[in-house]
């Protein structure tokens, strides 16, 4: 159910009109996906404060782009701060490649 819902997501952010996104193909908007991904659970493991993550996702004039991030945020302050530098490493590519993955998903649904 959670990946559904975050391949609907993607596939809402693969479909709008971007001007700076517009020229982008599938596969780039999705590695964008990805390493904001990766940003926000490497914030999340390094001890930062949801409150900021969130305030930088907001993408003024693209509501479905914020919500799309905002859940990202959720969904990496759902998960614990690991203690290795190691686990931490692992739980930020595991993020991005989830969230590469359900987007590149949502948007093949097309």
């Amino acid at each position: 159910m959670k990946i559904k819902y975050l391949a609907g997501l993607c596939a809402i952010w693969g479909v709008m009109q971007v001007t700076t996104a517009a020229a982008l193909t599938v596969e780039d908007r999705c590695e964008i996906v990805a390493e904001v991904a990766a940003s926000i659970m490497q914030a999340r493991q390094n001890g930062t404060a949801r409150e900021p993550v969130l305030a930088k996702v907001q993408v003024e004039g693209e509501p479905d782009i914020t919500e799309l991030f905002e859940v990202m945020v959720q969904n990496a302050y759902d998960t614990a701060i690991e203690d290795s530098g190691l686990r931490k490493t692992e739980l930020v590519k595991e993020f991005k490649s989830q969230w590469q993955t359900a987007c590149l998903q949502g948007t093949s649904a097309l």
